[in-house]
């Protein structure tokens, strides 16, 4: 764990097993926000682009991966799946995805940034110097902060 502590470069985790889990977490983030799910404002139908289904497909094969039996994939493109608990008297726990992007946001050549050792202040995304996260309008990201 020390190790994964070192990676993170101290990022505060709300418990051991996130800190276990972080980088896995974001190895898979960063393989899900690549892929295109720009929903079709054409369509009238659900999911409204067959590229949504991409990701869906993905998620129920890795959900199978780490164990879980119960996955499926509805015509509509929802991921259901669910863990049963490993003591006794623990509830199953239920999981639901439904993916897909607006269709105002860009759907190809998504490139994720990942700040690993954010040091306050805004930040500026490339491409656009219109678009700026602030965090004095965003609390969650200035608890981020040193």
């Amino acid at each position: 764990m020390a190790e994964a502590a070192s990676r993170n470069h101290g990022v505060g985790y709300a418990s051991p097993l996130a800190e276990e889990l972080a980088d896995d977490v974001l190895a898979r983030f960063l393989r899900y926000v690549v892929i295109d799910t720009q929903a079709s404002v054409e369509s009238t139908g659900y999911p409204s682009s067959a590229k949504q289904l991409d990701l869906s497909r993905l998620l129920v094969e890795e959900l199978r991966a780490i164990g879980l039996a119960d996955v499926e994939l509805t015509e509509h493109g929802y991921v259901f799946a669910t863990l049963a608990g490993t003591v006794a008297d623990a509830p199953t726990v239920g999981l639901i995805a439904h993916v897909d992007t607006s269709p105002d946001a860009p759907g190809t050549g998504v490139r994720p940034l990942v700040h690993r050792a954010y040091a306050g202040g805004t930040i500026r995304l490339p491409g656009d110097p219109t678009q700026v996260l602030d965090p004095a309008e965003l609390p969650s990201l200035a608890a981020r902060g040193p």
